[in-house]
């Protein structure tokens, strides 16, 4: 059960710690204006350590947990037999290649230079991607099996933007309270916002689709894989209300209301991200269910 808890554990902090990598550098390459990029980088600058280090560590910890499981217990994880039974495995072989980027990540990280922050970013979505090919998504083979980890991929980019944003979203936000950096952070807001519109959408087509490929439209049980099911899309319902209403309420108030107005923008905002790491721990544990 302990090996269990680990593995769940593990492989939220691995997709949250990706997320964060992930979005933080889609903001500083591509939604700060000129005049906000540098001062952004700079402030994220210790997300970008904290994540690419949870990220090899989580990996290693998920392999670990993983061996455990599938040997006798604990007593299996210092057995070299085991960890190579284990990396000959559909999710071994997908799952060794977490903890190479991982390490990689690592090494990139370390520089500063756009060149450096470019590969970090292309190292941090090909984890994302790779995520697809573990798991459920080995269930179907030929177009099918193509199909449902192409939707995968795109439930995994798109979810790695909206939960990686809300965190970047919190630092742009307490950006904006200066005056020089007012205008660079409400823009940058505003454009992810924008390509928040789509990745949204295609959180919740894919997930819809993955639904199918998984269980099919009929409910077989109402199983606790259902149950979990059922409480991630009412959360995530939950959360699209939050972001609309921070989108089209609160930001065009920006510019001339009271303070108050962006204190209620950084409450639903605090309140949509920990609905976020909700989401995702419940999506760890069914993960792990049989879903029929």
């Amino acid at each position: 059960m302990f090996l269990k808890i680990i593995f769940i554990s593990f492989n939220f902090l691995h997709f949250m710690s990706l997320a964060i990598v992930f979005c933080g550098l889609i903001f500083a390459r591509f939604l700060t204006p000129v005049s906000y990029a540098q001062y952004f980088t700079d402030g994220i600058r210790s997300h970008l350590y904290a994540g690419t280090i949870t990220n090899v560590i989580s990996a290693l910890m998920v392999l670990m947990a993983q061996v455990g499981l599938m040997g006798d217990g604990w007593q299996d994880v210092a057995v070299t037999q085991t960890w190579f039974a284990v990396l000959g495995t559909d999710f071994g072989q997908a799952w060794k290649w977490q903890i190479i980027l991982g390490a990689l990540n690592c090494f990139f990280c370390g520089k500063t230079t756009e060149k450096s922050h470019f590969i970090l970013l292309t190292l941090t979505t090909l984890q994302l991607i790779g995520l697809a090919f573990i798991g459920h998504t080995l269930m179907h083979e030929g177009a099918a099996g193509f199909a449902q980890k192409l939707t995968q991929i795109i439930h995994l980019m798109s979810a790695g933007y909206w939960v990686g944003g809300v965190v970047m979203i919190i630092k742009v936000m307490n950006d904006s309270k200066m005056k020089e950096m007012k205008a660079g952070a409400i823009s940058s807001m505003i454009k992810f916002s924008q390509y928040g519109h789509l990745a949204v959408s295609l959180v919740i087509l894919s997930g819809f689709a993955n639904t199918f490929f998984i269980r099919g439209w009929s409910l077989h049980s109402f199983s606790l894989y259902t149950q979990l099911l059922f409480a991630k899309v009412a959360i995530v319902a939950l959360m699209v209300a939050m972001a609309l209403v921070n989108r089209y309420c609160l930001v065009p108030r920006f510019k001339t209301s009271h303070k108050n107005v962006q204190n209620k923008f950084i409450f639903l905002t605090y309140a949509e991200l920990a609905l976020s790491l909700v989401v995702v721990c419940l999506v760890c544990v069914f993960s792990t269910l049989n879903p029929l």
